[in-house]
């Protein structure tokens, strides 16, 4: 006797059904993608106690025929494919014929009343797995689906569901995902006969944004246009930095305006915020692909979730390049915005800048150099009180060897009334916002982005340090890792020497610095600071993570330090530097520079009524 036994048709639907049909939200994505593939302008859907009782979507789609309606519900019957070659070009949502017929075969009830140009309209009935088909009394075009007591067919699968409020949220984010993209349909969710949302038909993404998640989350996104290549369009919504949560709540990818899940373009986003946002949180965004269908493959997911592309490296460059050079244009021009004013302080009643340097003087060591001692002295710059007025911070900041390079006696920094809070960050008050930068990240971002400049041209400047200092390390193994990028660090203005065991001795530093922490510095080198790592992995400098490492942890330690005292001409030149970056607003490790509160804010949190 044959051990293999034919299913019947109605386990094989069950079977199905376990693939297309998980849960009450599950049903809600298939019809309304069923509705739009209908060319619906108006979909309307109302459930009953989260969906378990009641599940009814109301379209003004093309509607069906009777043979049509009766041939909807059965196993991949489909109108939207007829042959192989149809599944290498698939435009619409649905193709495979299996989701009605899945839907009923788990329900109590399944009901479709529907009506079509031309044709009487039908109400085809299932109950118990047997069909009945009747005329409707329906007078308009459109489609009306109606599950009665969904998994009443198989109550093992209602053990399965979650918590009322959890299958809930599943829900309205099936309706969200699904519903977002047609700005052109209007669609209504009630539950237990009240409204829960209502999209109106608009002619932007702004308003749909709107009308699905509300003013405030609206206004965390950048918004911007769709790109103009020919063979593959995207549009990016994503987060403001400053705006990214520790969780994402938003995070929806549509292909050709289907939603989908995608390893690669998560990862395209993910690395292009990497610098921008701190590694601990995760950008909302909404991301829109439009890509010929037959560079791509949906048949590979019962829900058609995930998607197969003939070119994954294509796509993840694409987006990978359009939201990176969204945060570098938006986030600079944003701090413009925030910080700058026309207010400017002139110079000129300055001591020239390109005057001869007859106040600086190299001092004599008082003590003498031992291979033991340990010494922070660099060559000693005069603090004549005149000199010091002499200098803009920008020159202090970005010296390279306090050279004679000429500038002339207007030169001009914009004043903005800086503030310096805790002795570690610069508050400007502009409108209505109270902006803060960190000296630090600050100082950190321009040293980095003058020594990757240097590096590339091959003219990082070195200056000997009067008196070496001397590095100790924990074990010989670290001192020899460091010696074996000896050449390297000379590239960027580092020269060491080796001097016993356990410890070298550094006898040159890049010559932009006016202090630098060398303990520190190699400490963080050996560590290699994951944040910094994951920095390098995002960008795209052309140079080699060794190197980027390394000049991110040298910009570090020989940058302005928190805690710090600033003047008010040190802390307007750094802003004015700041503003001359590619993407002033975060530091090497990914931390921002900067930072705003509303007035708006600020009074609400006094609890001031406006």
């Amino acid at each position: 006797m044959s051990k293999i036994n034919k299913l019947e048709k109605e386990i094989i639907n069950k079977i199905a059904a376990g693939e297309v049909v998980e849960r009450p939200a599950s049903v809600i994505k298939e019809l309304i993608e069923n509705s739009i593939d209908a060319k619906a302008s108006k979909i309307i859907i109302n459930i009953e106690n989260n969906g378990e009782d009641l599940i009814e979507i109301v379209d003004n789609g093309k509607g069906m025929n009777r043979e049509d309606a009766i041939k909807s519900v059965e196993l991949h019957a489909t109108s939207k494919i007829t042959n192989e070659k149809d599944l290498s070009y698939i435009s619409s949502h649905g193709f495979r014929g299996e989701a009605l017929a899945s839907i009923s075969s788990v329900s109590e009830e399944f009901t479709i009343d529907t009506k079509t140009a031309g044709y009487e309209a039908v109400t085809v009935y299932l109950r118990n797995e047997e069909l009945r088909a009747d005329i409707s009394n329906k007078t308009i075009e459109g489609t009306t689906i109606s599950i009665r007591n969904l998994f009443g067919n198989v109550p093992a699968r209602k053990k399965f569901l979650k918590a009322s409020k959890t299958e809930m949220k599943q829900i309205i984010n099936s309706f969200l995902q699904t519903s977002l993209p047609y700005i052109k349909v209007h669609f209504e969710l009630f539950h237990d006969g009240n409204l829960i949302h209502r999209l109106t038909k608009t002619e932007s993404i702004e308003n749909r944004l709107f009308d699905a998640f509300g003013k405030n989350f609206l206004n965390t996104l950048f918004i911007t246009n769709e790109s103009t290549d020919s063979d593959l369009k995207t549009r990016c919504l994503i987060s403001k930095p400053e705006s990214a949560p520790k969780k994402a709540t938003i995070q929806y990818i549509y292909l050709n305006n289907r939603f989908i899940g995608s390893k690669t373009i998560n990862a395209a986003v993910s690395q292009a915020f990497t610098g921008f946002i701190h590694r601990d949180l995760r950008p909302n965004f909404i991301i829109f692909i439009k890509i010929d269908p037959s560079k791509i493959d949906i048949n590979v997911h019962p829900r058609k979730l995930e998607v197969k592309f003939e070119d994954e490296s294509l796509v993840f460059k694409r987006i990978y390049s359009h939201v990176r050079s969204i945060l570098e244009k938006e986030t600079k021009r944003i701090i413009k915005d925030k910080i700058e004013d026309s207010n400017e302080l002139n110079l000129s009643k300055y001591k020239n800048i390109s005057e001869p340097r007859k106040d600086f003087s190299v001092k004599e060591s008082s003590r003498s150099y031992s291979p033991t001692s340990q010494s922070n002295n660099y060559i000693n710059e005069s603090k004549d009180k005149i000199v010091k007025q002499s200098m803009s911070f920008s020159k202090l900041l970005l010296d390279e060897s306090i050279s004679n390079t000429e500038a002339s006696l207007d030169q001009k920094i914009s004043n903005y009334n800086p503030k310096q809070i805790f002795n570690t960050y610069i508050l400007i008050e502009k409108d209505n916002d109270a902006v803060f930068i960190d000296q630090h990240a600050a100082s950190e971002k321009i040293y980095f982005e003058k020594l990757i400049a240097q590096y590339k041209t091959k003219n990082i400047k070195s200056k000997s340090l009067l008196v070496p200092e001397i590095v100790e390390f924990n074990n010989t193994n670290s001192k020899n890792i460091i010696l074996e990028s000896r050449e390297e660090l000379a590239k960027l203005g580092v020269v060491i020497e080796n001097l016993d065991s356990k410890s070298i001795q550094v006898t040159e530093v890049p010559e932009i610095f006016k202090k630098m922490d060398l303990s520190d510095t190699f400490k963080e080198i050996l560590e290699e600071d994951q944040d910094i790592v994951a920095t390098f992995e995002s960008g795209n400098l052309d140079i080699s993570k060794s190197i980027y490492l390394k000049l991110a942890t040298i910009s570090c330690h020989g940058s302005i330090r928190a805690g710090q005292i600033l003047n008010t001409e040190e802390m307007n030149s750094l802003i004015n530097e700041l503003l001359t970056l590619d993407n002033p607003y975060n530091c090497p490790h990914g931390r921002p520079t900067i930072w705003s509160i509303s007035k708006t804010q600020l009074e609400s949190n006094f609890k001031r009524d406006m």
